[in-house]
């Protein structure tokens, strides 16, 4: 087995290597991903002298859950290219020219395309053989992946994946400059159902809970009581409660073409003995079980969608010990975005577009709630927890406690959230760089501190500028409402008036009520968005990085920038 990636260091790597990390969230994350890396693949920027897209630009590009499909496809697909997997070669110059016939475009080989697709229909006959043969059911869930995202791109079910230079593995095409990585966790002994790293992680919560302030805010505009308010911890006092329950917890994994398995270096005592994960990475096309390939489609199976009906088992190896482990989707331990995987891999400038998939997720709601309220508060609201955990905060979500990576969290925490409230205020996109920003030990993740990384990011919200620019026959207003969008920013089309932020369980808006035809309906639709949603987040995508290309300012007061000056360096 090859050695494991030398941890994050100080020493001056010879190129700056450049990340993009796609967040999770279902098949809105997807989309939200592919549209982002739709505007970046329109862009173009010289490379070795030649004009390239400004995809090629990145060294890398992490996934998790819902994003794991946009990497995945894009990297692994067979008979389609960049351009025609991100729709990229369809332009318009800006939101003003969104026509009907924009938004019900279907390109065949686009990701898009892909995410208007039921699973559940197929889904539901595979269990249901499974079941009929007395197989184990979470077989059915790689292969309705597999039948719905990977075998229209000519990947082969059960093949195995690496680099080029192994024989019989699918690998990433040519064309695809940056690393694919997606993300997965290890979640528990399938003996007790994983039982014993649940429980161990409602302790961990339990006590820091605990030492969270909990002020009874209320904030009248949304007649709510924030019971809640978080804090920043250190990572020795994150250390002290992991020392309480043996160490034990979900344990992150990274897969990329070259290599799988964790940075993970704590040995936890569990009540079936010591687990300490291996190490030393290993190819994929070694790792897992030698009767169960670990190909895309059990790669994606683990990665995404943690519920119990579709977790993954494999047998892995700690030390000389070999025990069935419960494999699933990585968000349950990792933020939502994928940074650690970077920062171990000596990315140095790393991008991360944050597209929330909750109409709660919109900044005009995190606005509305926080405004002149605590930092802490603005933290712990929606889905700002998936950055502020990398920076020490904890508000009581799931389990990002061990989180941190980067040192002096509330400084950089407090300049996003101003830079945000002002490009929010000004309908500018969300999009500002911290620079500079300190790493720091973190065993859980195996990543060793000494140096910093810029990080860009940039939150996905509607710009009320791009808003109003679409014409009306695109977005009709629904009944009750006269202009297009809201006084609030939001469109008043039904089927739009979550965007960009669709619900990622019903963002078609379907009801579970009505008669039994309509409940069907619905249950079929489960989780999956309308041609025109997807292309409206296409062309966002492709809007937010063209307005932010050359950087983004108020008033002659620099906020940013730009991407061209990140990825042209």
């Amino acid at each position: 087995m090859p050695a494991q990636d030398p941890p994050y260091s100080a020493a001056e790597p010879e190129k700056m290597k450049i990340g993009l990390a796609i967040n999770g969230g279902m098949l809105v994350a997807a989309a939200g991903g592919a549209a982002i890396m739709r505007g970046f693949q329109q862009k173009t920027i010289i490379i070795d002298g030649e004009e390239r897209p400004a995809m090629e630009a990145f060294d890398c590009v992490s996934g998790l859950s819902g994003g794991n499909i946009t990497v995945m496809l894009y990297a692994y697909a067979q008979n389609a290219n960049s351009n025609e997997l991100l729709d990229a070669e369809h332009c318009i110059d800006g939101p003003s020219q969104i026509t009907p016939k924009v938004l019900n475009r279907n390109p065949h080989k686009s990701i898009f395309q892909r995410l208007t697709k039921s699973m559940v229909a197929k889904l539901g006959p595979l269990l249901a053989y499974e079941k009929c043969i007395g197989k184990n059911m979470k077989g059915a869930w790689p292969v309705a992946l597999w039948q719905d995202f990977l075998q229209p791109y000519g990947i082969k079910r059960n093949q195995p994946f690496g680099t080029s230079s192994e024989n019989e593995v699918v690998s990433p095409r040519e064309e695809v400059k940056a690393e694919p990585l997606m993300n997965f966790a290890m979640l528990g002994e399938v003996q007790d159902n994983g039982n014993e790293f649940t429980e161990c992680e409602k302790k961990m919560k339990t006590e820091l809970d605990k030492l969270i302030p909990k002020p009874g805010t209320y904030v009248a505009e949304k007649s709510i009581m924030l019971d809640v308010e978080g804090g920043f911890f250190t990572p020795s006092q994150i250390s002290e409660v992991m020392e309480k329950v043996n160490n034990i917890s979900c344990v992150s994994f990274t897969v990329s073409p070259s290599d799988v398995g964790t940075g993970h270096s704590l040995t936890m005592i569990a009540d079936s003995g010591e687990l300490q994960p291996a190490t030393k990475l290993t190819k994929p096309s070694e790792w897992g079980e030698s009767n169960n390939h670990f190909s895309l489609e059990l790669a994606l199976a683990m990665g995404t969608w943690s519920y119990p009906i579709n977790q993954q088992q494999q047998l892995y190896q700690f030390g000389n010990v070999e025990k069935n482990m419960i494999f699933g989707d990585g968000g349950i331990v990792t933020p939502l975005v994928d940074i650690h995987s970077l920062v171990r891999r000596n990315v140095r400038k790393i991008i991360i577009p944050m597209w929330g998939y909750d109409p709660g997720h919109n900044y005009i709601e995190i606005y509305k709630i926080t405004k002149n309220l605590s930092l802490s508060i603005w933290a712990s609201q929606m889905s700002m927890t998936w950055i502020s955990s990398y920076f020490g905060f904890y508000a009581g979500t799931m389990n990002y406690q061990m989180s941190q990576i980067f040192d002096e969290g509330e400084m950089h925490l407090q300049k996003l959230r101003e830079s945000f409230d002002d490009l929010f205020l000004a309908g500018k996109p969300l999009v500002t760089t911290l620079k500079d920003v300190k790493v720091i030990d973190n065993p859980f993740y195996g990543v060793v501190g000494g140096g910093t990384v810029d990080l860009t990011i940039m939150y996905v919200t509607m710009p009320r500028l791009f808003g109003e620019s679409v014409p009306r026959e695109s977005v009709p207003p629904r009944e009750g409402f006269d202009k297009t969008v809201d006084e609030s920013g939001y469109f008043t089309n039904l089927e739009m008036k979550d965007f960009p932020n669709f619900d990622a369980l019903n963002a078609k808006n379907n009801s579970f009520s009505g008669n039994k035809i309509e409940k069907i309906k619905a249950a079929l639709e489960f989780g999956i968005m309308t041609t025109r949603q997807t292309n409206m987040m296409a062309c966002l995508g492709s809007w937010l990085i063209d307005e932010a290309w050359e950087g983004v300012s108020i008033d002659g007061k620099e906020y940013f920038g730009g991407f061209k000056e990140i990825l042209q360096a």
